[in-house]
C-alpha cells in the first residue's frame, strides 16, 4: 500500500494514465519497489547474477562496515555488474561500500544499450559508501550497474544497492530476491485521491506482485 502526499497536476497526472493503460486490475506493469534494493545478491559478488570479466579474481569473508564478514576482495582489472529488467530512463541511485589497503581509483558505472555514464571514486582505508545519481536518455526494458577496477588495485567491496530515487536510502541487503517485479497489478478498480487545492493532490494505491525467486 503506497500513500502519496503533495502531488503536483502532473505527477497525479501520470499516475492516472498509468491506471488507464492498464484498466485498474486487468493490466501488467513493471513494479519497482520504492522500500527495497533493485539489485539481487547485494554482498554475494561471487553469485551468477553478478557478471564480471575474466581480469578479475575475487576473494569473500572480509570485515565489512556493518561488523559483519561479507565483504568481498576484488582484484585485477575488468568490470563486475549486474543488470536489472526496469525501464533504463528513470532516476536512480546505486550506491557501494568500498575500502583499500592504498588509495585506488573505481569506476562506477551505468549502462543501457550503446550509452554509458561513469563517476570515478578513490577508495582509501576508511570504508567508504559512494553513490552514484543518474538518469539515462536511453529508453528501454534493462539497465546495468557495476564497477571497473583498474589494473593493479585490490578493493574490498560490499553492499551494492539501486534505488530508484535520487539518493541511496538504508542499505537493504539482499538474496535471490529483490525489488524488482515483472507482472505487477492494481489491487482496486477505482483511484482513491483527493484534491487539496490548486496542484496539490494525496493519492492511495494498493499494488500486488507475485514473489520472485
Amino acid at each position: 500500500t503506497l500513500a502519496f502526499e503533495g502531488l503536483t497536476s502532473d505527477e497525479m497526472g501520470a499516475i492516472e494514465a498509468l491506471f488507464a493503460a492498464c484498466e485498474g486490475r486487468r493490466g501488467e506493469f513493471v513494479f519497482l519497489d520504492p522500500l527495497d534494493n533493485l539489485l539481487a545478491w547485494s554482498d554475494e559478488f561471487t553469485a551468477d547474477v553478478w557478471n564480471k570479466d575474466s581480469g578479475l579474481w575475487l576473494g569473500g569473508g572480509y570485515l565489512d562496515p556493518l561488523g559483519g564478514t561479507s565483504a568481498t576482495r576484488v582484484g585485477g582489472a575488468g568490470e563486475m555488474h549486474q543488470t536489472i529488467a526496469a525501464p533504463s530512463s528513470l532516476q536512480y541511485c546505486f550506491s557501494i561500500w568500498a575500502r583499500s589497503d592504498t588509495a585506488a581509483e573505481l569506476a562506477l558505472i551505468a549502462r543501457a544499450g550503446a550509452e554509458e555514464r561513469v563517476r570515478t571514486v578513490t577508495a582509501n582505508t576508511a570504508w567508504q559508501r559512494f553513490e552514484y545519481s543518474t538518469r539515462l536518455e536511453t529508453a528501454g526494458d534493462a539497465i546495468t550497474f557495476g564497477v571497473r577496477l583498474a589494473g593493479g588495485s585490490e578493493i574490498e567491496l560490499f553492499g551494492a544497492q539501486v534505488d530508484a530515487q535520487v539518493a541511496a536510502s538504508r542499505y537493504k541487503r539482499t538474496a535471490s530476491r529483490a525489488g524488482v517485479y515483472q507482472a505487477a497489478r492494481f489491487a482496486n478498480d477505482e483511484l482513491e485521491i483527493t484534491t487539496h487545492g490548486p496542484n496539490s493532490h494525496s493519492c492511495r494505491l494498493r499494488v500486488r506482485a507475485a514473489l520472485e525467486g
